[in-house]
């Protein structure tokens, strides 16, 4: 009897501690700039990582901002170290509708049964953005958002030729048919 209780000892000390070492899901936000033009675009994305199920997610209201596209999911990994990690990014593109500082309040989700949320982020919307101190011509706004979006009175064919670049790179030095 005393050999049976010793073996479920240790058999619930290495559970424990394989649930421990098992990262906990955790979900982060984050955006390509804080300072942004009235004109610009503003990527945001929420990531939760190490979450075996999400049954919900609740976007925050973006109060001064309208919601151009999103929301958009992404799930994939990484590897880093031998270390594998999971995620599922949903991502939006907002347009500031006027100038002020923003804050945009948390998300939340539910993952694994745990409930997650964000930080809060402030974002300020001026006539410059972050690019004041650069030349005029370099501060028409978030350069790669505005190139993915067709504003009005843009032609679709000359928007994707300026726009689009392929790049092709081969593994093998000689080609055949088939």
């Amino acid at each position: 009897m005393q050999h049976f209780s010793f073996r479920l000892l240790i058999l619930s000390f290495f559970l424990v501690s394989g649930i421990a070492a098992y990262p906990q899901p955790k979900m982060t936000v984050q955006v390509d700039e804080r300072i942004i033009a009235l004109e610009d675009y503003l990527h945001v994305q929420f990531t939760i990582e190490n979450a075996q199920k999400i049954s919900r997610f609740i976007p925050p209201s973006f109060k001064g901002f309208q919601v151009v596209q999103g929301p958009g999911y992404t799930n994939g990994w990484t590897l880093l170290n031998g270390e594998m990690k999971e995620y599922t990014a949903i991502s939006f593109v907002l347009k500031p509708t006027k100038k002020g500082k923003f804050t945009i309040q948390p998300a939340s989700a539910s993952a694994d049964k745990l409930n997650l949320q964000s930080e809060v982020i402030v974002i300020e919307v001026n006539d410059k953005g972050s690019n004041a101190n650069l030349p005029a011509e370099k501060q028409a706004g978030n350069q790669p958002l505005n190139d993915m979006i067709l504003k009005k009175g843009e032609s679709i064919r000359e928007k994707i030729k300026n726009n689009l670049f392929v790049k092709l790179e081969l593994s093998k030095t000689s080609v055949y048919v088939g």
